[in-house]
């Protein structure tokens, strides 16, 4: 009829009734031979595909765990619980946790260090990173005697180094003798940092995966600040790539 409008489209369930056209003129006529009478698809259709693609999801997620070395039944290396008896809605979300890294989901491990002057800051930062939800290998000391803090340092740069840990927090007096100590070892940028936009910077120009702190002469307060500016800031590359590699070329001379 003059003046009447069609009716708005459903994407999966035809065509929704239309007020300017009590009598349906625009409606689909209905098929003998089609049990959906127009639509794109009966909700039941809808339904099993949806069922479908999330028990497909499911195989390739059991697939992948399965193919995993170092894994067995329940257990998942570098990801997250599976248990294969639960439910099967809870091992279809398990999905996401077995093909996701931990990196891609904002969880990272994190080796942590420290000498006796950065015991006490050490111990507040590891749990620090715990409520934030990172995974964190404590490399000592267990308490403040004296020790050397080269010795720390190279526990955690060859964590980094070798794939370990996504990225190292390192504690002394000043930070300045734990990052000269972790830039000896081959693959290590690490930057003594005393504030958070300093942090964020030593990720974003400099790509730094380590980051060392004061633990005499800045507060936790900060340093936690820092330690999470370094954590969340990603590294910008372009031109910095280049630079980032120049320094990196530096370690063959």
């Amino acid at each position: 009829p003059q003046g009447a409008t069609p009716p708005a489209p459903s994407l999966f369930f035809g065509y929704r009734p239309n007020r300017r056209d009590p009598a349906n003129t625009y409606a689909i006529p209905p098929d003998p031979h089609c049990h959906t009478h127009g639509k794109f698809m009966s909700t039941r259709t809808f339904l099993i595909l949806i069922c479908m693609a999330f028990f497909e999801l499911y195989r390739v997620a059991e697939n992948e765990y399965q193919e995993r070395p170092g894994t067995h039944a329940g257990t998942h290396e570098g990801g997250s619980f599976v248990n294969t008896e639960t439910s099967l809605l809870t091992q279809g979300a398990a999905f996401y946790y077995v093909q996701v890294p931990n990196y891609r989901r904002g969880i990272m491990n994190i080796s942590i260090a420290s000498d006796h002057a950065g015991f006490e800051q050490k111990q507040l930062l590891v749990g620090y990173l715990k409520e934030l939800g990172h995974e964190v290998v404590d490399r000592g000391p267990e308490n403040d005697d004296r020790v050397d803090y080269p010795d720390f340092a190279k526990l955690v740069a060859h964590d980094v180094a070798q794939g370990e840990a996504d990225r190292g927090v390192l504690v002394c007096g000043t930070g300045i003798g734990m990052a000269v100590a972790a830039n000896k070892v081959h693959g290590i940028r690490a930057a003594n940092v005393t504030s958070p936009e300093f942090a964020a910077l030593a990720r974003e120009h400099n790509d730094a995966n380590i980051v060392t702190v004061s633990g005499r002469f800045v507060d936790d307060e900060t340093n936690r600040a820092i330690v999470k500016a370094f954590l969340e800031t990603d590294f910008a590359g372009g031109r910095h790539e280049g630079r980032v590699a120049k320094i990196m070329a530096l370690e063959q001379e």
